[in-house]
């Protein structure tokens, strides 16, 4: 389920676990791993360079190697299905979450569809996500947009930082899970934080409280051995 009406969000939920979907929900950077494989040139390595290096946005990088990507929906869904998968570990968490009247939303700053089509395959297309538009042109090209990008700022495509303060008065609790650079934005305003790779690193250096996680199966133990969330 897209964000479009943020229907499946319950007003006044007590907690929200905030997720970040590449490298965390999903094993895999299914985003980095489509640019390059539907790549017809090597653009998408210097762009990749310069977005590491921080010299340039996600938004700025994937307009950069969009240019250069032919393919089709239907090619594009099989690549998904044969490359991606979700962690093993979070339909478990999400069973949890959900028997304990918590909500679980997306905030990627990847593609709408290949979140939809790893959804549906693990039949959790109810959960709402956040995320950049891949649209397919004419003549195996592609566009991408971005609904939720915050113009003040114009790094990444999607605001995650947005994302959370727009869901902010739905809850008394957000937990983010995360990895990634464009986690450390939201992770800043999260009342609880699960981190690995890059967020992990970045938020011990500064001194922030954080909890490392392998995977969904460490989350789901921390909880279970609380009482409560909040």
């Amino acid at each position: 389920m897209t964000a479009a009406g943020d229907s499946s969000i319950r007003a006044g939920s007590g907690v929200l676990f905030l997720c970040d979907f590449d490298g965390t929900l999903s094993p895999n950077d299914m985003g980095r791993d489509i640019l390059r494989f539907f790549s017809t040139n090597d653009e998408w390595k210097q762009v990749t360079l310069d977005y590491v290096n921080g010299d340039i946005g996600s938004q700025e990088a994937y307009r950069k190697i969009a240019v250069h990507m032919r393919t089709s929906p239907e090619e594009m869904r099989r690549f998904v299905l044969d490359r991606g998968g979700l962690d093993p570990d979070f339909p478990a968490f999400y069973d949890y979450c959900t028997a304990n009247g918590h909500d679980v939303v997306i905030a990627s700053d990847g593609f709408d569809f290949y979140i939809e089509t790893l959804l549906k395959r693990y039949g959790l297309a109810d959960i709402t996500y956040y995320a950049n538009r891949i649209v397919f042109e004419k003549n195996r090209t592609v566009t991408v947009e971005f609904p939720h990008r915050n113009e003040e700022c114009n790094l990444c495509g999607n605001c995650k930082l947005a994302v959370l303060r727009r869901l902010r008065p739905n809850y008394k609790t957000i937990i983010y899970v995360g990895d990634g650079p464009s986690d450390l934005c939201p992770a800043e305003e999260a009342d609880l934080i699960f981190a690995r790779d890059v967020l992990y690193r970045k938020y011990r250096e500064m001194g922030r409280d954080c909890f490392y996680y392998r995977d969904f199966s460490d989350i789901l133990a921390y909880f279970r051995n609380r009482a409560t969330v909040a």
